[in-house]
């Protein structure tokens, strides 16, 4: 016995990406799935796979930030299957953009497909799920977050917001149909770098060339990979499924270690490292008299530390572009006066307050 059979899944965004790899996942695994989306080619074609390998599934095209849309595709699964036992909210978008670069127009754009879309799904889903008895399979609602909801950003400050949001309002959802006696799971997963067509966006747009991504990625994670759909989808599965009958408001997150990685001072460093450090005085009208030591590594710089008798030790972020473009990949001795002066420029609130010949240790590094 296949592990979902019998049952009716709807996944939104569908078409492809993990959306796609879920749908087939699904009825491979016995479901009749209903695949969702504005890319109608891409659907269908998904659609004529799952059913050409043997499984069973429909196309419908489906704007998820509309409530009639909603209303349709909920009430077309129900009457051409009997029901609807499991909901993959799947669809979503991302932008980067910085808070103040950010338009009104981007950020209602993502508030509407990856907020308001989840809440109109899952409004409609408890809807067609709740009668089910207590005995009964639960229904299993299942919103797509990501690992930006559970940190912040410095580039996609609005991204990160609305996936933050799926993660609570799954936990409310949770905790909402247990208090009304509803027979309903309600879970989250987040995905970390995957590679889909989302993925592919944010790599478009990043100022790394292939090989640095390549180099990027083996040191971010553990596993040293990007993940597949299909690794995601298996998440979705469980989650859809009996095994995980004991689950619900949780979130489940799909990511090669990350999150389990040590601080950047304490991990192990596998690749050589060239490095110039040096104590100079940096003149600037706001700090006359600075002195920074600082020591700059070849390897990509994006973490900047720096510490102080001051203040504790603490660890900020440094914009990636102005430092990759100033930053030669060997650094002459002493550095360029321009790299000094961006140094001093990117701190120059935090040196405004410490008094004159206070010396800043920082440290560029991966």
């Amino acid at each position: 016995m296949n592990r979902v059979d019998g049952k009716v899944a709807l996944v939104t965004g569908g078409a492809r990406g993990i959306g796609g790899a879920t749908a087939a996942l699904l009825a491979e695994a016995g479901a009749t799935v209903v695949v969702t989306d504005l890319l109608e080619a891409a659907g269908q074609a998904r659609v004529e796979d799952i059913n050409q390998a043997g499984g069973a599934a429909i196309f419908l095209t489906h704007d998820v930030t509309n409530e009639g849309d909603w209303a349709r595709v909920v009430a077309t699964t129900a009457r051409q299957f009997g029901g609807l036992d499991i909901l993959v909210n799947n669809a979503g978008i991302w932008s980067r953009g910085t808070i103040e670069e950010t338009t009104l127009e981007d950020f209602e754009r993502l508030c509407a497909v990856n907020l308001k879309g989840v809440f109109l799904g899952t409004k409609h889903a408890i809807g067609a799920m709740k009668n089910r008895p207590a005995g009964a399979d639960s229904g299993s609602i299942i919103n797509l977050s990501s690992t930006a909801g559970l940190v912040g950003s410095a580039t996609s400050a609005v991204y990160s917001m609305t996936k933050g949001g799926v993660r609570l309002f799954t936990k409310s959802t949770a905790i909402e149909v247990r208090a009304r006696g509803y027979n309903i799971r309600c879970n989250s997963v987040h995905p970390g770098a995957t590679e889909s067509p989302m993925q592919d966006e944010i790599l478009a747009t990043s100022n790394m060339s292939p090989d640095e991504i390549k180099e990027f990625i083996a040191t971010r994670n553990l596993l040293g990979r990007f993940g597949t759909p299909i690794d995601i989808a298996k998440a979705i599965l469980f989650l859809a499924s009996n095994d995980s009958a004991f689950m619900t408001g949780p979130y489940v997150v799909t990511s090669s270690g990350r999150k389990s990685r040590p601080s950047i001072g304490s991990r192990p460093m596998t690749r050589k490292k060239s490095a110039v450090t040096w104590a100079e005085r940096i003149p600037s009208a706001s700090s006359p008299s600075r002195y920074i030591s600082a020591t700059y590594w070849r390897f990509g710089s994006k973490k900047l530390r720096f510490a102080s008798k001051q203040r504790p030790f603490s660890s900020v972020m440094l914009p990636r572009c102005p430092m990759r473009n100033t930053l030669p990949a060997t650094l002459p001795r002493p550095p360029p006066k321009e790299t000094l002066y961006l140094v001093d420029a990117w701190l120059t609130n935090s040196l405004a307050s410490k008094p004159s010949g206070t010396t800043i240790a920082v440290t560029v590094s991966e």
